[in-house]
């Protein structure tokens, strides 16, 4: 399965499913500076994903 083939919805479904740990992490963390650079590191690689999968403007991926 190519990465290119998983629609962009499910990725992002997928993303925001992976806070829902990362919040529980942070939470149960006495350090809640750690647990809030992990949400936020969450948040990042997200949204890195939705714009890695999302389409581009005048993209050709011919070979």
């Amino acid at each position: 399965m190519d990465l290119e083939s998983v629609p962009l919805r499910v990725a992002v479904v997928v993303a925001a499913l992976a806070v829902v740990p990362a919040v529980a992490f942070a939470i149960g963390k006495s350090n809640l500076y750690a647990g809030a650079v992990t949400v936020v590191n969450v948040a990042l690689i997200s949204a890195c994903i939705y714009l890695f999968l999302s389409p581009h403007e005048g993209a050709s991926h011919a070979a």
